[in-house]
């Protein structure tokens, strides 16, 4: 589905993820993990408030209900969506280029060095 927006396309990359970590939940809870409720970090202010609107307003009418369950999901309590600035949104380095500094700033959130020394192990 083609978006018209760029909140728009956060919104069902939102309800996609959401979809693979209620997947995910479902495992954890068969292998006796205690369910929580899902945290998106999302970074477009505009998408998060779609997703915790209560009702379908002018401006997103547009958009599919297959999308739709999202805001189901927020409402009910089992998915909580958080406002995470830009520049702390640690899975962009996934998704653009980065300069040396912000990418070496992502890899050591996510526990990551460069090289490979076999006296480390």
């Amino acid at each position: 589905m083609a978006a018209l927006s760029s909140t728009e396309e956060e919104y069902i990359a939102m309800s996609s993820d959401v979809q693979e970590c209620i997947g995910l939940n479902s495992v954890l809870d068969d292998l006796g993990f205690a369910e929580e409720a899902i945290l998106v970090m999302e970074d477009n202010q505009g998408a998060q408030n779609l997703a915790e609107s209560k009702s379908v307003t002018q401006r997103s009418r547009h958009i599919s209900t297959k999308y739709n369950w999202l805001r189901e999901k927020v409402g009910s309590h089992d998915v909580r969506v958080q406002y995470c600035r830009t520049n702390d949104m640690v899975a962009d380095h996934f998704t653009k280029p980065l300069g040396r500094v912000k990418l070496k700033y992502f890899r050591d959130c996510l526990g990551g060095s460069i090289g490979y020394s076999a006296s480390r192990w």
